[in-house]
């Protein structure tokens, strides 16, 4: 069949609306995003679908040269082989590399203020299939994967998965009140999880920004977002409070609170009370 003729063009315009061209410079995100539409696609087109020849050369950085062709199949999608194999080393070695390295960042922080056990376990489950696979396939290298998953099909199944195994997530939390009426709330976390999850947001703020990164980093996307959390009071004010500390008195005052006062008493309870911290 011709790339050029109304075919073509018709199976490209249901891939993409950006071009009707059967060449057409694509980035890396807009290739995977198009794969996935395509994928989408499976099944309920009786025709034709698209198979990709790619030009690989310096993936991570230049734009991506792709000639659009069509191949005469029914119910599968059809990737050139050996681009689809470069595509996908390049994503796990770039996805693996990220949260190895993130790891490591906890991993240390956690030392440093006594969270040994938690340290080492840390996001464990990043390695199992259910996340590492979709982790390579929407690997970003600039933000979590699980935003583009999200954007493609308004859930994620890696993070359904992360957030339901990791107790430092707040949204590990969030379950029916008690209270009658109350609806969906965010259940109190414990100290030793409130830790982590800011240590954990600040490792990726690390690890995103690299040399962009400040001290007050992780408390401006924290509170760009704060309004639109189900979480606990406070928790909320708990994590605010360390982040803050963080942003005006810097790393080492923050990781000595951690250690020396917060979690002194590790198994202690804390309170807000006259809008101010009580630690048990």
């Amino acid at each position: 069949m011709d790339p050029q003729s109304k075919d073509s063009r018709m199976l490209l315009r249901c891939g993409t609306s950006s071009t009707e061209q059967s060449w057409g410079k694509l980035s890396a995100n807009d290739f995977l995003s198009l794969t996935d539409d395509l994928t989408l696609l499976n099944g309920f087109m009786p025709f034709t679908f698209i198979a990709f020849f790619c030009n690989l050369d310096n993936f991570s950085k230049e734009p991506l040269a792709c000639q659009l062709i069509s191949c005469e199949m029914r119910g599968h999608v059809v990737f050139y082989k050996k681009a689809m194999k470069e595509v996908a080393f390049m994503n796990v070695k770039g996805h693996l590399k990220t949260i190895n390295h993130h790891k490591y960042l906890v991993t240390v922080m956690c030392f440093k203020v006594g969270l040994y056990k938690q340290g080492l376990l840390h996001d464990l489950s990043k390695y199992h299939p259910k996340e590492f696979l979709p982790g390579i396939r929407y690997y970003q290298g600039n933000r979590s994967p699980y935003f583009m998953e999200k954007k493609l099909h308004r859930f994620s199944h890696g993070w359904l998965h992360h957030k339901g195994r990791n107790p430092h997530h707040f949204e590990y939390w969030i379950d029916i009140s008690p209270v009658p009426g109350e609806g969906w709330v965010g259940m109190k976390m414990a100290k030793r999880y409130v830790a982590e999850m800011v240590i954990d947001r600040i490792c990726a703020s690390k690890n995103y920004q690299k040399e962009a990164y400040r001290d007050d980093s992780a408390l401006i996307y924290y509170m760009r977002g704060r309004k639109m959390l189900l979480i606990d009071p406070e928790t909320d004010f708990l994590t605010r409070y360390l982040l803050t500390l963080l942003a005006k008195k810097g790393e080492k005052a923050f990781l000595r609170y951690m250690k020396h006062v917060l979690l002194k008493n590790i198994d202690g309870d804390y309170h807000v009370v006259n809008h101010k911290l009580v630690l048990d």
